[in-house]
């Protein structure tokens, strides 16, 4: 099976140097933030004992991409949003968040394209951790984003621009960042065991 080869625009590694993507020292803080980032995720090679031990999502799903269908992006994207529901208090978002929930809901795990719902797993894991990371405005705008991980239309554009330009205006803490997205980690364990052989 041929790699697959996704562009993935992050927040986080505009914020905190060291993680994967992360910039090559930019000229300032702000710019960090406002420049687009992107890394390419293609299947990863990972071991079952990397896969129970890891503490990073974005790993674990790059290594599913061309292993899991749809489906299984779509729960770990809702997933991560309803670990910060609490902050999603727009009402677009709410209905974003409906959006997402009926796409995890029924789409079918058959063959295609899983680049969009991989994609928007991605983005959801990234501005929901961020979302745990920030407070106030900056904390609702990052969790609305992540609710907008799949629109199709240009919600999902604009709620990424609003959480980067609230960022751009705190000092979210990466130790927080860390905690949820080692949590995620979890998550998509019990969603998804590549491991798991049929009997």
């Amino acid at each position: 099976m041929q790699p697959t080869s996704l562009r993935r625009h992050t927040v986080a590694s505009a914020l905190f140097p060291g993680l994967p993507g992360a910039a090559p020292s930019p000229p300032s803080r702000i710019m960090r933030i406002s420049t687009s980032l992107t890394t390419s995720i293609a299947e990863k090679p990972m071991n079952e004992e990397e896969w129970r031990e890891s503490a990073d999502p974005g790993l674990m799903l790059s290594f599913l991409a061309g292993r899991a269908g749809r489906p299984t992006f779509w729960r770990f994207a809702l997933a991560c949003c309803r670990r910060v529901d609490d902050l999603i208090v727009d009402g677009v978002a709410r209905a974003a968040l409906d959006g997402l929930q009926a796409l995890a809901s029924h789409d079918l795990d058959v063959p295609g394209d899983c680049s969009a719902a991989l994609a928007a797993a991605l983005k959801a894991s990234d501005h929901a951790a961020m979302a745990r990371a920030a407070d106030g405005a900056a904390a609702e705008a990052c969790a609305a984003a992540a609710a907008h991980s799949a629109a199709p239309d240009g919600g999902g554009l604009a709620a990424d621009g609003r959480a980067r330009a609230l960022l751009a205006r705190t000092r979210p803490r990466r130790a927080w960042y860390d905690a949820e997205r080692h949590a995620q980690a979890g998550v998509l364990r019990t969603i998804i065991n590549p491991f798991r052989r049929a009997d």
